[in-house]
């Protein structure tokens, strides 16, 4: 599953909750704080947590969230939407359920939707599971939120009380007025964060293993946890809300981190959140039913799909079949397709006689193509080699410019040229995976396999995944 790259946000949320919680404020401020953090974490067994953030590398964003977090004693419940931009659609949506009772767990992730997969996990009743690094951890941040209240620089805390007695605490750090202290801190934190949640040993990473990551990281968030060396906490504008008991209520606001990696300090990674807390002592998390989840087991059958309207249905078979004959297919040896839709994509598969023997098109809400996939090729079969030409012969060129145009004018209008990056041959035919440079010369963001001999067809293209 693909949960270890999701779980980026709650290692994220783990460090800003201590961070925010090892600041210091005389009279006593700094360690309300701290161990208002520290029992959410780690000693709160009863709570609802709600929220959303938006997640920007250098300006510009890679991610946002939901989520909304159950824990009622040994049961927990975690619904996380996220989304990630795409240059030529809309957002698109990934996440996941998990819930726990007790020792077992299961989880409905939304890029297998109808399904889950069950296990079984360490019992758990808080946020966060006790262990001997955490509780090392929680003593190192109390003490450093009794050492800071001498460093940091006078109007870092703005502190309102209500009739009601609860508090609000405003924290804005400068750049340069952070102690440097808290630095190392947040390392370890972060340490402790992806040890725990990604399984990633910092120090068993070398400078080869992050240089790898660096240049074929998968997304965004996998080269910020594979080549981040350290970070720092940067510009930070922070509001805490803490009811009359001292629990936490609410938090939003920005954090600014600066990452450093092996050839570059103070890369901005900037998180907008808000994230509240209710429900206290009276959450509670019913037991799985798949039925309520209209799921059923992982691999035990066919999935239910939406019915797409027939309206639509007939647009879209069209469509592809237009897209299909401009990459060189013959629409009228197709059989008729299934049509089907799944979170906000649209899919239109045209069967055929054996196991592979398919072609699958995809489409977003607007209609527009993003994806081909012909399963009768075997291209994948093969070892890949040098393409044994620099260029592409003009017939191919050709084929590529019109399935473009017909396919994708947006992507066509950028596009200036074509290169062959790998080869395959097998059993006598051949493919050759390509990619599409602007008038820059730089690669557009997505790619297609083309089919030399003995025929010439488009046999894959993609940028769904861009």
């Amino acid at each position: 599953m693909k949960l270890k790259k999701r779980v980026f946000l709650c290692v994220v949320l783990s460090i800003v909750f201590l961070f925010v919680g090892s600041l210091a404020q005389p009279a006593g401020i700094s360690r309300q704080l701290a161990d208002t953090s520290i029992n959410l974490l780690f000693h709160t067994n009863n709570v609802t947590l709600s929220g959303a953030a938006d997640f920007y590398l250098n300006g510009e964003r890679f991610k946002s969230a939901e989520i909304s977090y159950k824990q009622a004693g040994t049961d927990s419940y975690w619904d996380l939407l996220l989304k990630t931009p795409r240059e030529f659609r809309t957002d698109r949506a990934t996440g996941y359920i998990i819930i726990a009772n007790d020792d077992s767990v299961y989880v409905m992730e939304r890029y297998r939707p109808g399904t889950y997969a069950d296990g079984s996990v360490l019992p758990c009743d808080t946020l966060v599971r006790h262990s001997t690094r955490s509780d090392v951890l929680v003593a190192m941040a109390r003490v450093l939120a009794d050492q800071l209240e001498l460093l940091l620089p006078s109007g870092t805390f703005t502190v309102t009380d209500s009739p009601s007695g609860s508090q609000i605490i405003s924290i804005k750090l400068s750049e340069g007025s952070v102690p440097a202290l808290l630095h190392p801190f947040l390392n370890i934190v972060a340490d402790f964060a992806l040890r725990r949640f990604m399984g990633i040993e910092y120090d068993s990473q070398d400078t080869a293993t992050r240089a790898y990551y660096a240049d074929n990281a998968e997304t965004i968030t996998q080269r910020i946890l594979r080549t981040t060396s350290s970070f720092e906490v940067g510009n930070t504008d922070v509001s805490v809300t803490l009811d009359a008991q001292g629990r936490f209520v609410n938090a939003e606001g920005t954090v600014v981190f600066l990452l450093s990696t092996d050839d570059q300090a103070g890369i901005p990674l900037e998180i907008y959140f808000d994230l509240t807390a209710s429900d206290y002592g009276s959450t509670s998390v019913d037991l799985f039913n798949p039925l309520y989840y209209d799921v059923i087991p992982a691999g035990s059958g066919p999935v239910k799909t939406e019915e797409v309207e027939p309206a639509l249905s007939e647009r879209l078979t069209g469509r592809a079949k237009e897209v299909l004959a401009a990459g060189g297919y013959d629409p009228s040896e197709f059989l008729q397709p299934e049509v089907s839709t799944e979170d906000g994509l649209y899919y239109v598969i045209f069967p055929g006689y054996g196991d592979f023997d398919v072609i699958s098109t995809v489409f977003n809400e607007q209609g527009t193509f993003l994806q081909l996939a012909d399963g009768r090729e075997q291209w994948y079969m093969s070892n890949p080699h040098e393409p044994s030409a620099s260029e592409l012969f003009p017939e191919a060129v050709n084929l590529l410019k019109s399935f473009l145009q017909e396919a994708f004018p947006e992507l066509a209008e950028k596009c200036a040229s074509f290169r062959p990056a790998l080869e395959y041959t097998y059993e006598g035919a051949s493919w050759v995976y390509c990619t599409a440079q602007d008038t820059n010369g730089a690669d557009l963001p997505y790619s297609f396999y083309l089919r030399l001999s003995d025929s010439l067809k488009v046999i894959n293209f993609d940028c769904l995944t861009y």
